[in-house]
């Protein structure tokens, strides 16, 4: 899947801005992570290593554990991994090793980047600073968008 591996290249040059997310990361080397989006037949298999992620859509191989949900879910559960409350109330199932995929989501959690000062190497400062605000508000509005469906939902 050869988008995959550019999303890979993407992601593993964005973490190696934060040298103790990649400890982290290689702590957990040799680890199977696999995300599975319900109803869309799509799974990522996810192996960290010292220099970041390795992305795959195939696996031969035992996977330590399997986390399950809609896209729409896990874009929640993404979005609040990244805030310090993490009141996720989607429905995520994780099958296999609970501990590991608590450990990847503090990982996750903990990425300490300063994504203004990346955007500025390209935008320059000010249009940088204006995306990183208009970037947290559309996380804001996608967050409490999200938790408002849930519940009007689960209401009917």
């Amino acid at each position: 899947m050869r988008i995959l591996g550019k999303i890979e290249q993407q992601l593993n040059h964005v973490l190696a801005l934060d040298e103790d997310t990649l400890e982290s990361l290689a702590d957990l080397s040799g680890q199977v992570i696999s995300l599975e989006l319900i109803n869309t037949g799509f799974i990522i298999y996810i192996l960290p290593f010292k220099e970041g992620l390795h992305l795959q859509s195939e696996h031969i191989g035992n996977t330590n554990v399997k986390i399950r949900g809609t896209p729409s879910d896990m874009v929640a559960y993404l979005i609040k991994s990244n805030e310090k409350s993490s009141n996720f109330t989607g429905s995520i199932e994780v099958i296999g090793d609970v501990g590991l995929a608590q450990d990847f989501q503090s990982i996750l959690k903990n990425i300490d980047l300063d994504w203004e000062e990346q955007l500025a190497h390209w935008f320059g400062d000010t249009v940088a600073h204006k995306l990183g605000r208009v970037l947290k508000g559309a996380a804001i509005f996608s967050s409490n968008t999200g938790n408002k469906i849930r519940q009007d939902v689960s209401e009917y």
